[in-house]
């Protein structure tokens, strides 16, 4: 089984030239071995089909059988060619992911349960305006629907509920959605507006800009706690699991898990898996050692080779999608799954240690008044005296000092900056990369636009055209991004741009809109730091200091 892209065939197409198969596939077959990532390893997903494509958001929750993940949908009446991150409010979507739904379709009123929408601004009333994004096409999810029973493996069980279809009208919009929303009201000179405010243009020569771009004046701002022990901060966030602040979720019901359901994700996804196959769990695919895949293997395939693309509209400037990366609940599910599964391989590592049964009881023994007392003493910069608390936060920051996005991991990456300053000194250089995904043609190119890039004018593509794409392909933009930054520092940094390259860093940070840029500080020989060399080369003597640590030390951080 191949994939019909990997097929090369005559100039007629009457017989076949050649097959592209990859490394790894063609490894194993030298071997004799099924190859674990080709097709054959039961990882067929199949085409989507006609009546599938083209499904709204909101469609696609109606035929969905499980809704593993809520969404939030953010509204403002703005005009703008950027888009905006939804940060500082949290809510809470009550649901019950405890079995697979059996009567499809899924009842307007219980989207609510997984949708939430926020106003941002003055509520704007008028559907119509809003049409596009909360319209259901009452006959694309009927015709959706049967095919899916007629097609596809895990909706052989399904009851269409045909009374719900009659009494819905050709096109309707989901006033439950909307009618649900909560605000967020903004006033002149608010906060929320504040940070958002700025001078941005892409030609500093136009009329609206005379003179010099103006200057605002700014200070050292310590959001992220940095001048706070990094133990303060866990142990205010232990604080808050042992008081009502924090909702415990009980296991009084079985829900759904990957790990023991094969239709976890082919469920949920009706879109992605259109024939119910390619699941990550297949008992097949477990007889033989050497074909199995694990949980990360199967989610890293199905982003990078199977996310092929499929045409929409074949007349539009914008004509296709990525599948997998382009859906933006896919991809947050596997990010969420992934993590979850390192917290918990951490934390069952540390259980089943044989100082557990002495470990556990201290940890038990500790009380509010005790954490209490520990976090004054880190507040004053002390020692923590209490061992039972300095034993917990030493196992919460072996599990979260790996966990990408932790707190723990940001304290984990400080420290290493601030040993790294200590080393090798004051850096030389600050810079400060934002590779502009939504200007860039080259970010296009990874979101699935056959564009040529020798040959591209921005004029073939509007702002809002690209701001779109660039919502439609999440990973698109993370995939853009990682490899311009890589590209920056193999090509100036390494290549000698700034002189002989010691030492860099560069953490990862996310804007207002939700989209990364990074800040990088570079080590390099200077005049006033001639203690660490010898003549101005690496190895001055037998006493140099590289004898005995690294040339180049890459600490490029992702995820934090």
């Amino acid at each position: 089984m191949i994939d019909p892209a990997g097929v090369i065939q005559g100039p007629l197409g009457d017989y076949i030239t050649s097959l592209l198969v990859c490394r790894s596939c063609q490894r194993s077959l030298a071997n004799g071995v099924r190859p674990p990532e080709s097709l054959a390893n039961y990882r067929w997903i199949g085409a989507v089909p006609p009546q599938l494509q083209g499904l709204t958001w909101i469609e696609e929750l109606l035929i969905a059988r499980s809704h593993l993940a809520g969404h939030i949908v953010r509204l403002q009446n703005r005009n703008a060619t950027s888009y905006f991150g939804l940060k500082g409010h949290v809510i809470l979507l009550p649901q019950a992911p405890t079995k697979l739904l059996d009567i499809l379709p899924l009842p307007p009123s219980s989207l609510p349960d997984i949708v939430r929408v926020v106003w941002v601004g003055r509520p704007v009333r008028n559907f119509d305006v809003l049409r596009d994004h909360f319209s259901v096409r009452t006959r694309k999810v009927y015709d959706a629907l049967v095919w899916l029973i007629q097609n596809d493996e895990d909706y052989k069980d399904v009851t269409i509920d045909r009374s719900l279809f009659e009494r819905w009208p050709p096109v309707w919009v989901a006033d439950d959605l909307l009618n649900f929303a909560g605000g967020l009201p903004l006033e002149n000179g608010s906060d929320e507006e504040n940070t958002r405010m700025g001078v941005a243009t892409e030609d500093v020569d136009t009329l609206e800009i005379n003179g010099d771009l103006p200057f605002t004046a700014s200070g050292i701002v310590d959001v992220n706690g940095v001048s706070q022990p990094s133990q303060l901060n866990s142990l205010q966030q232990i604080s808050l699991w042992k008081s009502d602040k924090v909702i415990n979720v009980l296991t009084g019901n079985k829900i759904l898990n990957e790990s023991n359901l094969p239709s976890y994700f082919t469920s949920a996804f009706p879109t992605l898996f259109p024939w119910g196959t390619g699941k990550h769990i297949d008992d097949r695919r477990l007889q033989d050692p050497k074909t199995r895949l694990d949980l990360k293997k199967w989610i890293q395939l199905l982003l990078r080779n199977s996310s092929r693309y499929y045409f929409l509209a074949p007349r539009s400037a914008l004509t296709c999608i990525r599948r997998f990366q382009g859906h933006s609940g896919f991809v947050v599910l596997c990010y969420d799954l992934l993590r979850r599964g390192h917290s918990l391989r951490k934390s069952n590592l540390i259980t089943s240690r044989d100082t557990w049964a002495t470990t556990g009881p201290l940890l038990r023994s500790l009380t509010d008044g005790r954490l209490e007392a520990a976090a004054r003493q880190a507040a004053q910069h002390k020692p923590i005296t209490d061992s039972a608390v300095t034993k917990l936060l030493a196992m919460v920051n072996s599990i979260g000092s790996t966990d990408p996005g932790s707190a723990e991991r940001k304290s984990h990456l400080l420290a290493r900056l601030k040993a790294a300053t200590v080393y090798f000194g004051l850096p030389q250089i600050f810079i400060t990369l934002n590779p502009a995904d939504t200007i860039s043609p080259l970010a296009l190119f990874y979101a699935g636009e056959r564009i040529d890039v020798k040959a591209f004018h921005p004029r073939l593509y509007t702002a809002g055209e690209r701001l779109k794409t660039m919502l439609d392909n999440p990973l698109a933009v993370v995939e853009y991004f990682r490899n311009t930054i890589d590209t920056i520092i193999e090509t100036m940094l390494k290549g000698g741009m700034f002189g002989e390259l010691i030492h860099y860093h560069g953490p990862i940070e996310y804007q207002g809109r939700g989209t990364p840029h990074a800040h990088l500080v570079v080590h390099i020989p200077c005049m006033h730091n001639t203690d660490h060399f010898s003549s101005g080369s690496k190895g001055g003597g037998p006493h140099s200091p590289f004898e005995k640590r690294p040339r180049i030390i890459p600490l490029f951080a992702t995820g934090c």
